[in-house]
């Protein structure tokens, strides 16, 4: 995308890319330093809506590099648009908040979270704010977390990855991943209402369908939800390569 700029605190845009849409700029409240100002482009990309910080000059055309890195110091990030859950059909929950993965989550216990779920291995926040950042340049995960307010810390998550496909007219292809609620706080539904929001948020990008993997034991729970084994359809296989193999892949 170009965009040019006609003064400091509004942007006219031209787009090339194929079903790209330019919908708004407005001047961030974050940053107010003449001459530069932090603008605030909102653009449809390719069914995904994003936020993007540019600093541009008046009268200034620049080129915005949709790849570039946005996290700025401590500056709370979300992973993706958090209007794009207020779309939903979200339930209200007293002292809960259902929201985007923060690059400050770090701190709210994320990984520990993960961590009740599977081998999360030793990351520090540097690692974790790498990771971070190329997931959001990515554009294909939708991690949705569920804080408590009360003590500030994340107690449930579960990812969508939607994965572009050739396929069926270059659909999307969902995939429902890391599914972990605290363990002071199972007996609450909050698996179950966290399988639903990404549910719904497949459906809301389009993807024309959405598959799992999971222990032999939550067979019952996913299919409550909906999920069915496909017949002739239905096998999970697999090729675990070493731990130092993983290691050095991660650092790529």
């Amino acid at each position: 995308m170009r965009i040019i700029s006609g003064n400091t605190t509004s942007l006219t845009g031209t787009e090339h890319l194929e079903r790209n849409v330019f919908k708004k700029c407005d001047k961030s409240p974050k940053w107010d330093s003449k001459p530069r100002r932090l603008l605030e482009i909102e653009v449809l990309l390719n069914g995904f809506e994003r936020t993007y910080d540019i600093f541009v000059l008046p009268r200034l055309r620049v080129k915005m590099n949709l790849q570039q890195d946005i996290h700025h110091g401590e500056e709370e990030v979300e992973l993706f648009n958090k209007n794009i859950l207020e779309r939903l059909t979200l339930p209200p929950i007293e002292g809960l908040l259902i929201r985007p993965l923060r690059s400050t989550d770090y701190d709210k216990g994320f990984l520990q979270l993960l961590a009740q779920l599977t081998e999360v291995g030793k990351i520090n926040k540097e690692h974790f704010l790498k990771i971070f950042q190329r997931m959001k340049n990515a554009g294909i995960y939708y991690i949705v977390v569920i804080e408590d307010l009360s003590c500030a810390k994340v107690i449930a998550s579960a990812t969508l990855i939607a994965e572009q496909k050739f396929i069926h007219n270059c659909a999307l292809r969902g995939r429902l991943e890391d599914v972990v609620v605290n363990n002071n706080y199972r007996g609450k539904h909050l698996g179950k209402l966290l399988v639903n929001i990404i549910l719904q948020l497949a459906r809301y990008l389009h993807c024309y369908k959405i598959s799992l993997d999971c222990r032999d034991t939550l067979i019952p729970f996913y299919e409550s939800l909906g999920f069915k084994r496909e017949p002739n359809n239905a096998n999970s296989l697999n090729i675990r390569f070493s731990n130092e193999n993983t290691t050095e892949q991660s650092h790529l």
